[in-house]
């Protein structure tokens, strides 16, 4: 029961993402105005990278109050998040390392689906009440990162 709901969270998270009006595009942070491209990470360390990027966007729109700064950092967060199972399958992770990894990928789609409800007027949540919840998340990835 509960994959059935870890499943259906992703999906309702990808048809938000997929769902989302196209926007004039913005520079992206730093300055390079980019075409949009889902090609993805190519590993789990660059999968975490820039879910943590992107996370930066997000939380600085929140507290700047300018929450519609987040929308394509919430679309590009996605797919990053969505590629870290398989990256860490493809490098090997231990099953329980591995575990701990998608169970934690799968917290952060429901924080930043919650976040994109928001944005997209519905009854969703800000940053900071799902901020624990981001970090918690994000230290679990991080804690695989060979340094």
């Amino acid at each position: 029961m509960r994959k059935f709901f870890s499943v259906l969270s992703v999906f309702a998270l990808c048809v938000g993402f997929v769902g989302c009006e196209p926007m004039p595009k913005k520079p992206a942070p730093g300055g390079h105005d980019h075409a949009h491209s889902h090609e993805g990470p190519d590993s789990y360390s660059a999968a975490v990278s820039d879910i943590e990027k992107y996370q930066g966007v997000v939380k600085t729109a929140f507290e700047n109050n300018k929450i519609d700064d987040a929308h394509d950092a919430l679309h590009d967060i996605g797919h990053a998040i969505e590629s870290v199972g398989t990256l860490a399958a493809k490098e090997g992770f231990a099953e329980a390392d591995l575990a701990s990894a998608k169970k934690a990928s799968e917290s952060l789609l429901d924080a930043f689906g919650a976040i994109d409800e928001t944005l997209h007027g519905g009854k969703g949540k800000s940053y900071s009440e799902v901020a624990e919840q981001i970090d918690a998340a994000l230290a679990t990835l991080n804690s695989f990162i060979k340094k």
